[in-house]
């Protein structure tokens, strides 16, 4: 098999004489006779042995050994970047391609499906040390349970073959996220909002009292909303939550989120942002986007 040690062939002749050893096909040998042969990849190998002779003795005629190499086997591990995921929510799912015996990298191409169902095209699988693998993402996944499998297509030397993710990609159909309202309020959609330094409410400067306290460069506002159902994943930072501004001359703009944190009381996600240079003073909508979903709409004020 491809892959298996290096191992002795041997010949002999009847004259006493040393015996040359060369071979053909798929294998190198080493030369005289014993020699070490190793096997270069799957297929077949000829390995000669010849005597030539010398002034007593008359040439033997060559020797011929011919075997066939199979491919060695692999295993295909498929493992989920989140599972259980958001409907909507980005998943990537990688296939490691795994040789045994452990010899050289596999190559080929790796067919994710879903179920029998193939998600996108077939992609290459990237030699990583001894093994190979292949990423997809994807975040189209409908509610419900997903049996997920990589099929790797072998290739000259290995032999190909799926392999499942354990328990198939859970997505889930979580509540739609909600933008906390100001409970006492003349406008009836106005956003609960503090600023994030001084905790006051709008209206917000897009430069504020903060300049006094920061000397860098970046002075501009950060604004606190707090946001229902919206939690980080393990592993996901702040900026997955983005935050959807139309200001009062309908320049829009999607700003990553600064921090996202859950405000211990309530239970609701605290997510700060810095407002944008360029916003026009007066109402300014705003929305939060995460795992594909996006909350109601609702108003802070800019101040001049």
């Amino acid at each position: 098999m491809f892959g298996d040690a290096d191992f002795v062939v041997s010949a002999n002749a009847s004259s006493g004489l040393a015996v040359s050893l060369s071979a053909g096909g798929n294998c190198t040998i080493t030369s005289p006779s014993p020699g070490t042969a190793h096997i270069t990849g799957a297929g077949s190998c000829t390995v000669t042995a010849s005597q030539s002779g010398d002034g007593n003795y008359n040439a033997a005629t060559n020797v011929l050994q011919s075997f066939s190499i199979a491919q060695a086997s692999t295993t295909t591990d498929v493992v989920s970047s989140i599972n259980p995921s958001d409907i909507g929510q980005n998943v990537v799912f990688t296939a490691t391609v795994t040789p045994s015996p452990d010899t050289t990298s596999p190559t080929g191409t790796v067919q994710f499906k879903d179920g029998g169902i193939n998600i996108g095209a077939p992609l290459n699988c990237v030699v990583v040390g001894n093994t190979c693998k292949a990423q997809l993402s994807t975040s189209t996944l409908t509610t419900g349970a997903h049996p997920i499998s990589a099929v790797y297509s072998g290739d000259a030397n290995f032999t190909g073959g799926p392999g499942v993710l354990s328990g198939g990609q859970v997505v889930t159909n979580l509540p739609t996220l909600q933008l906390i309202l100001e409970e006492f309020s003349s406008h009836p959609n106005l956003a609960a909002s503090l600023d994030s330094l001084l905790s006051l409410r709008d209206t917000f400067p897009i430069q504020s009292l903060a300049t006094w306290f920061f000397p860098g460069s970046d002075h501009n506002t950060r604004v606190i909303v707090y946001v229902a159902s919206l939690q980080l994943n393990s592993g996901e930072s702040s900026s997955a939550v983005v935050v959807h501004l139309i200001d009062s001359n309908n320049q829009t703009y999607d700003v990553p989120a600064e921090d996202v944190r859950t405000e211990p009381i309530t239970g609701f996600a605290q997510v700060t942002f810095r407002l944008p240079d360029t916003l026009s003073p007066g109402d300014c909508a705003v929305q939060v986007k995460a795992h594909g979903q996006v909350s109601n709409s609702a108003i802070i004020r800019i101040a001049p």
